[in-house]
């Protein structure tokens, strides 16, 4: 419906409304495409670790593991230990020492996934600082399970984006500031 917003919009606002209506829009739009390539950077990011990880170590199957890796990354707090799982069983039935090194690789990326790389990624990608983000996360697995802690994040944005239209409006401004604090 989004090729038919205008029509909607001019049967309930009037045309000052309506652009900065469209201006919220094109934010809340914006910031969310940053958070899905945010994402997807991520998963690819865990996918190649653990590909690294697993190769080195000699475990059979390193690539469909890193790949289910990296596509669990989706689900934070929750999916890199699943992910973990199916490695560690490939990484037991080659050895005791291949599985245990398996179970260390998965827990020092898992660490380094949760204090560095996830806040930094999505600092990049949508301007949220790393500490919100991290309570972000955990509020939202703490709340609803890994389907909130999934949508944590672009519900911080969405918010993010809403308060600063009304405080923005409310000064009498009307454009938006991206996270990189450039105006649009």
């Amino acid at each position: 419906e989004r090729r038919h917003l205008d029509v909607h919009l001019d049967t309930f606002f009037s045309e000052s409304q309506k652009q900065k209506i469209n201006s919220l829009l094109v934010e809340v739009e914006t910031r969310l495409g940053y958070w899905v390539r945010g994402e997807l950077f991520l998963m690819l990011t865990i996918g190649v670790l653990t590909y690294i990880a697993l190769s080195l170590i000699g475990i059979d199957y390193a690539l469909p593991l890193a790949i289910i890796a990296g596509l669990l990354e989706l689900i934070p707090n929750i999916g890199p230990t699943i992910a973990a799982l199916p490695a560690a069983v490939v990484g037991f039935a080659t050895s005791p020492f291949h599985g245990m090194l398996t179970v260390l690789a998965a827990l020092i990326i898992q660490q380094l996934e949760n204090s560095l790389i996830v806040p930094s990624i999505m600092k990049k990608a949508v301007g949220l600082p790393p500490i919100i983000t991290i309570i972000s996360l955990l509020v939202g697995f703490q709340i609803g399970g890994p389907l909130l802690a999934i949508l944590a994040l672009p519900l911080v944005i969405l918010v993010q984006v809403i308060l600063r239209y009304l405080y923005l409006n409310k000064k009498g401004e009307v454009q938006l500031v991206s996270p990189t604090h450039e105006t649009k």
